[in-house]
């Protein structure tokens, strides 16, 4: 680690700061106003946050500041053991009558997490009930709270815990997210906490950093395919506490999240130079908001044996280069685009913010703000990319604060690795971005073409534009803030391909990057779209072609230029195949006992002669599959008016009539339309168990029946699933098993109702003492006796109104959300499916024998059992 280091706390306020405030102090981002924080009188702090997007549920959190290594660090308590393992925790836990409280709360619909109900860390005890059903009255909200203080008291009372200077309340915090009253539960908690006394805290070890001047190395074994990952991973201190709640470790953090994909996009960049095929290049950055040891930055990849020494080089090389010359200001932007784009899908789990927030004084800011702050670009590009490769530089190390992990012997590791990091190439690493922008069509060149007509669009209320050469645009208006949610929606998908091999089409969607657009390279064309804020994906299903993204709203013109080059502009790159069908390969062997692995197993197993199967597999990957894709994309883009153009957003409509009136004549359109083929698809009946060795315990069920997908049946399979989800927790609430229930409707190439019951083994000491773990086996006993009397569930009308009013509120808060339009217009008007109107009237519709019915076609229909054992 460079002596610059010590420097890179005051760097950022010296570059950053003075442009954007006038201020010497580090400025604070407002803590989100749902939350309300204090401290309560016996010393505990409490964080409640009132959460709309939810209804009568709420999560319950106690967190205590004292975990494995908080004594054994600690001087003046040698060899005490005042920690106590979390199985013993949830033993301590008050008991209502007969119940212990783990039953009480599971009652009340908490289900596990993946860690069970409390889990213990190097610097904390966590007790977690999520999803906890409120009801009408109080009783549920007031014995929550009072199992919580409960636990306090009795771990901070020294004649019931040995450990108890440990446990004082001011190392404790209780924490409430829901549909809560903040003022009403605050009331209650400053009542209920006088049953506590206050007493001091004893101090904890502080932090401190311990700088390592040579590097380390450790041996990565290879797994049963033959692969191994090679990895760095640098350390660096931890951001000061008193920091913890500024703007500073925002910056850092998004230098460093840059850094890891500047890192990942040179590495597969040069792997694919020097034809190098790998499985998996990612990084990880643990920041000091998610720990309270050191930041640690770490960049791996994942390939064949023989290619382990090659693979080391490319990564010293590349981390060396960042280290020496830093990142080129375009393919910073590229980085930095990426990452903020990808924290607009972020929605952070608001009682893990306030847990960082008491442990490490971390942010309380809600995404809306921490977004809004890295979306404001006050600096100039060049700013940002200094200070971006001042961090990366004072990271950045051949030796220091590095571990190295490889296959190799170490002394062979450290002759490798030093040799090209002390060989790096003093040329920098050029990027160009901007001047490829010229290369993309526009309105020069593009017939002008009029609107022909305007009518009612009835799902969404917006409306559908055709224009004179037949080409359909649907817009709804809503407040977006500024953004555009687009999908091209184009009828036909790779069911129409002939000739077509099993499992080829589900690595079509992959197609478009390995092409050129407008003379670019499919990396370069995403990178000039992802600097202008755009994102475009494309996804190919069995029936149709969507091209789907988001954009701000006056960079319509450049993604309509972008649309046009991906259908008239697009030509093979012919090179590209070989090296992606070599990575495909190693990749589907690295996913081996993966979640997508058992899937696309159960998929063959239900329909073995089904060749259409959206799961990949090593079959798919053909040597004809580049001309099949080929032809497919140019078949439809040949006919751009068998579907339509999606937009939601908050553009004026006759501004964006007259900016779409310039482009969408340069779209080819067909006077008929193209039907979909007949595609045979007939599910195995009835039931079939596999048992197979893996490295976590588990289950997977997967039923399926045929079903009409009306918008009555797919509300009531909403319930159906709700319901078969309370009766899975309860039948195993006691088998120390998380449970994790989801379906989906498929329309084409039939309709059905698919639904998947996952169930994983917790670790045993997540629950309480007592408690019945079970192995997969016994545990798939309890699944099937839960779901052979699904003709005859008793349900309760108080279950059935539950679950309404639950599904009513969910489907109420999605239509604000700009893709639940985009997505439903889709379905309806490629599928022919309006899920949307009237939806409360056909929920209150739903009766407890449509359940009833619906959970019995899936116990009769095709089933798989698939079960994973140590």
């Amino acid at each position: 680690m460079k002596s610059i280091f010590r420097q890179i706390f005051a760097l950022v306020p010296a570059i950053l700061l003075p442009i954007i405030v006038p201020a010497q102090e580090v400025p604070v981002l407002a803590e989100d106003p749902a939350i309300t924080r204090g401290i309560l009188p016996n010393g505990m702090s409490y964080y409640i946050v009132s959460d709309k997007s939810v209804e009568r549920t709420a999560d319950f959190a106690l967190v205590q500041k004292t975990g494995r290594k908080t004594v054994a660090d600690s001087a003046d308590c040698s060899g005490s053991r005042a920690v106590i393992s979390a199985r013993e925790a949830l033993a301590e836990l008050p008991h209502f009558g007969s119940r212990i409280p783990q039953d009480f709360i599971m009652e009340h619909g908490a289900a596990s997490g993946r860690s069970g109900f409390v889990s213990v860390s190097d610097d904390a005890t966590v007790y977690r009930f999520n999803s906890v059903r409120l009801g009408d009255g109080r009783h549920v909200m007031d014995s929550a709270l009072l199992m919580l203080l409960d636990v306090t008291d009795k771990m901070s009372s020294e004649c019931l815990n040995p450990a108890a200077r440990w446990y004082t309340p001011a190392d404790q915090a209780v924490i409430i997210s829901g549909d809560v009253n903040a003022a009403a539960v605050e009331e209650k908690l400053m009542v209920m906490s006088l049953m506590t006394a206050a007493r001091e805290p004893l101090p904890r070890t502080a932090y401190e950093w311990h700088q390592h001047d040579t590097v380390s190395f450790s041996t990565s074994d290879k797994d049963e395919s033959g692969l191994v990952e090679i990895s760095a991973t640098w350390v660096s201190p931890r951001i000061p506490r008193e920091y913890m709640h500024t703007v500073q470790p925002l910056v850092y953090d998004r230098s460093v999240e840059a850094l890891g994909i500047v890192s990942r996009n040179r590495i597969m960049k040069l792997c694919r130079e020097r034809d190098i095929p790998y499985a998996e290049v990612d990084y990880r950055h643990v920041s000091s908001s998610r720990t309270s040891g050191d930041d640690s930055f770490r960049v791996s990849l994942v390939v064949s044996d023989e290619n382990s020494e090659p693979a080391l080089e490319i990564l010293a090389e590349v981390m060396a280069s960042l280290d020496c010359h830093g990142a080129a200001v375009g393919e910073f932007l590229v980085a930095e685009a990426e990452y903020i784009s990808a924290l607009k899908n972020v929605k952070s789990d608001n009682v893990d913010r306030c847990i960082s927030s008491f442990l490490y004084n971390s942010s309380l800011a809600s995404d809306k703000e921490i977004l809004s702050y890295h979306q404001t670009r006050t600096l100039p590009d060049t700013v940002r990319c200094r200070l971006f490769n001042g961090i990366a530089s004072a990271l950045l190390d051949g030796s220091k604060n590095l571990t190295v992990a490889c296959p190799a012997d170490s002394s062979t590791a450290v002759h490798v690795f030093d040799s090209v990091w002390s060989a790096v190439s003093d040329s920098p690493y050029s990027s160009r971005i901007y001047h490829d922008v010229e290369l993309l069509p526009d309105t020069d060149v593009i017939p002008k073409v009029k609107l022909k007509s305007v009518k009612k669009e009835h799902v969404s209320g917006g409306e559908i534009w055709t224009f004179s050469n037949g080409f359909k645009v649907i817009y709804k208006k809503m407040n977006t803030g500024g953004v555009m949610y687009y999908t091209l929606a184009l009828n036909g998908g790779y069911g129409s391909i002939k000739g077509l091999s099993k499992g080829e089409g589900a690595f079509m969607s992959d197609y478009p990057m390995l092409c050129c657009f407008s003379g670019m390279e499919a990396g370069r064309f995403m990178d000039i779209l992802s600097v202008e804020g755009i994102s475009l994906d494309t996804r190919v299903t069995l029936s149709n072609t969507l091209i789907s993204g988001e954009l701000p709203r006056n960079r319509m013109p450049l993604l309509m230029r972008a649309l046009l080059s991906f259908a008239n502009a697009r030509t093979a790159d012919e090179d590209s195949y070989a090296y992606y069908r070599k990575n495909e390969q190693l990749a589907l062997k690295h996913a081996r006992g993966s979640f997508v692995a058992r899937m696309t197993a159960i998929d063959s197993t239900m329909c073995p002669d089904y060749r259409y199967s959206p799961y990949k597999s090593e079959a798919g990957l053909t040597a004809s599959f580049p001309e099949k894709a080929e032809g497919f994309f140019a078949t439809q883009s040949e006919k751009m008016n068998d579907g339509a153009l999606v937009l939601v957003g908050d553009m004026e409509a006759d501004e964006l009539k007259k900016l779409l009136a310039s482009y969408v004549g340069g779209f080819r359109t067909m006077e008929s339309s193209a039907r979909r083929p007949v595609v045979k698809y007939q599910p195995v009946s009835g039931w079939s168990t596999y048992t197979v060795k893996g490295d976590v315990n588990s289950i997977d069920v997967v039923m399926s029946a045929r079903m009409p997908v009306t918008a009555g049946n797919y509300m009531a399979a909403a319930i159906a699933s709700m319901i078969l989800q309370r009766s899975l927790l309860e039948a195993l609430d006691d088998a120390g098993m998380y449970v994790d229930l989801s379906y989906n409707c498929r329309i084409y190439p039939e309709e059905r109702l698919n639904m998947l019951i996952s169930v994983s083994q917790v670790p045993e000491d997540g629950f309480a003492a007592g408690m019945n773990v079970k192995d997969p086996i016994s545990a798939l006993s309890e699944v099937r006796a839960a779901l052979s009397d699904l003709a005859h569930m008793d349900i309760s009308d108080a279950e059935m109104n539950d679950c309404k009013r639950a599904l009513k509120y969910a489907v109420s808060r999605e239509m604000n959300d700009p893709l639940y339009w985009v997505n439903a217009i889709t379905i309806r008007y490629l599928d022919g499916k309006d899920l949307s109107s009237g939806y409360a009237a056909k929920i209150d519709a739903v009766t407890p024998d449509k359940v009833r019915e619906i959970l019995s076609s899936l116990a009769a229909g095709s089933k798989v059992e698939y079960v994973t054992k140590r």
